[in-house]
C-alpha cells in the first residue's frame, strides 16, 4: 500500500507558470509588434518566428512543470518531484535548513545534493511546522557562533559584558543611521528643498556607511540582505537609498545630452564604490549576487551623483537656441512626466523630446516658440532645459 504524504505542495509551480506565461506574452507582444511594423524584413520575421517557438517551448515546459511538479512531506522524508526528475532527502539525513529571500532551503548531509525549496509561508501550516521541529536552523546556529566569536574577541572589549554592551550600541547606531537614510531618501524623493542640501545629504550616505564600517573595525555589514547568521548590524540601507534617490532625482530633474560620458563616469564611480564596499565588508564576496547587487546600486549612485555634480557645479554661461513646439505629452505612471516635442535645435539635428515642469507644460500650445537653454556642464556633460525666449 502506497504511503500517503502528510502534505503535498503544488502552488509554487503554478505561480511560476503564471509569471513565466505573462512574461512570455509580453515578449511575444513586443517582438510581434516590432515585426508588424517592419514586416518587409525577412530576417526580422525569422527572428520573430524563432523567439515565438522558444517562448512557446519555454511556456510549455513551465506549464508541464506546474502540472507535474510538487513537494511532498512524509513522516520520515521530504520528496521533490519535477517534470522530469525528482530528489529525496530522508529526515535523518537532513543537515538543516535556512530561511532567506522568501524561501526555506532544506539541505542534505550530502554536500553534492541540491537543497529542496519551500516558500517560507508554508511554515505557517501546522503540519509542516511540526515536521520542522527538531531540524537544525543553520542560520541560527551560525549566528550564535558569530556572536560567540564577537564575545571572545579581545579587541572588541575587555570582557564578555563589555563586548555585549558594545554590540548593543552598534545595533542602536545602525538603527539610527538606517532610519536617517530612509528620512533623507524621502526628503530627496518627495520634496527636495533646499535642493542642493537634499542631494548632498543623499550623496553622503554611502560615505557615512563606509566611514562607520572602517572606524568600527568592520563591525558593520553593508550587504543589502545580510545573512541571518551574521551577528553584525547592517548599514546596507544607506548605499541602497542613496543610489535610488540620486538616480531618480537626476533622471527626473535634468535633460542630458552626453550620455556616453555619463555612463563612463558612472562606471568608474561604481567600480570605486563597489571596491570600497567589498573592502569594508569581505562577507560580500561569499555570495556573488550580493556583489552584483552592490555594483548595480553603485552604478545607480554613480549616475545620479555625477549628473547632479555636473549640473550643480556648472558656472559656465548659457547658450540659447530657439525652436518650435511640435507636440505635448504627459507620460503616465507612478510619477507623471511632462514631455514637449520640439523641432531640431543647436547640436540636436532632429526632432526631440524635452522634459519640462508642469506649470510650463500647461502654458504651452503646439506651434509655440520656445528656447532651449543649454549649459556645457562642469564635467563636460551638456544639459539643457526649455523656457520662454
Amino acid at each position: 500500500m502506497t504511503e500517503a504524504p502528510l502534505v503535498t505542495i503544488r502552488l509554487q509551480g503554478l505561480l511560476l507558470a503564471v509569471v513565466t506565461g505573462l512574461c512570455g506574452l509580453v515578449v511575444l507582444g513586443l517582438v510581434g509588434g516590432g515585426a508588424y511594423f517592419l514586416w518587409e524584413q525577412a530576417t526580422l520575421w525569422s527572428l520573430w518566428a524563432v523567439l515565438c517557438l522558444a517562448s512557446a517551448g519555454g511556456l510549455a515546459w513551465v506549464l508541464w512543470m506546474a502540472i507535474k511538479a510538487n513537494t511532498q512531506i512524509f513522516a520520515d522524508r521530504i520528496v521533490y518531484r519535477g517534470g522530469f526528475r525528482s530528489r529525496e532527502i530522508r529526515r535523518g539525513d537532513i543537515r538543516g535548513f535556512r530561511v532567506n529571500n522568501g524561501f526555506v532551503r532544506i539541505y542534505s548531509r550530502d554536500p553534492g545534493a541540491k537543497p529542496i525549496l519551500l516558500r517560507d509561508s508554508e511554515l505557517e501550516n501546522e503540519q509542516i511546522a511540526q515536521w520542522f521541529e527538531g531540524l537544525v536552523d543553520l542560520d541560527a546556529v551560525e549566528r550564535a557562533e558569530a556572536e560567540r566569536a564577537l564575545e571572545a574577541d579581545e579587541s572588541f572589549g575587555r570582557d564578555v559584558a563589555e563586548r555585549r554592551a558594545r554590540l548593543k550600541r552598534l545595533n542602536r547606531v545602525a538603527v539610527v543611521l538606517n532610519g536617517a537614510a530612509w528620512a533623507i531618501g524621502a526628503w530627496a524623493w518627495l520634496k527636495p528643498q533646499p535642493y542642493i542640501w537634499a542631494v548632498t545629504a543623499a550623496a553622503s550616505l554611502p560615505l557615512v556607511a563606509l566611514l562607520a564600517c572602517f572606524v568600527s573595525g568592520r563591525r558593520f555589514a553593508v550587504a543589502i540582505d545580510t545573512d541571518r547568521s551574521d551577528a553584525r548590524p547592517s548599514l546596507g540601507t544607506m548605499p541602497m537609498v542613496a543610489g535610488a534617490a540620486l538616480a531618480i532625482r537626476a533622471l527626473l530633474d535634468f535633460n542630458i545630452l552626453d550620455w556616453q560620458r555619463t555612463l563612463l563616469a558612472a562606471t568608474g564611480i561604481a567600480f570605486c564604490l563597489t571596491t570600497a564596499l567589498v573592502l569594508a565588508d569581505r562577507k560580500l564576496l561569499s555570495k556573488r549576487w550580493q556583489v552584483v547587487a552592490a555594483a548595480l546600486i553603485a552604478f545607480a549612485y554613480g549616475c545620479g551623483v555625477f549628473i547632479e555634480a555636473d549640473v550643480e557645479m556648472d558656472t559656465a554661461p548659457v547658450q540659447l537656441y530657439p525652436t518650435v513646439v511640435r507636440d505635448r505629452h504627459v507620460s503616465s505612471g507612478k510619477v507623471a512626466r511632462y514631455e514637449v516635442s520640439v523641432d531640431p535645435w543647436g547640436p540636436v539635428r532632429e526632432a526631440s523630446t524635452v522634459y519640462v515642469t508642469r506649470n510650463f507644460y500647461e502654458a504651452l500650445n503646439t506651434g509655440d516658440r520656445v528656447c532651449i537653454y543649454m549649459w556645457p556642464g562642469r564635467f563636460g556633460v551638456r544639459w539643457y532645459e526649455a523656457g520662454r525666449c
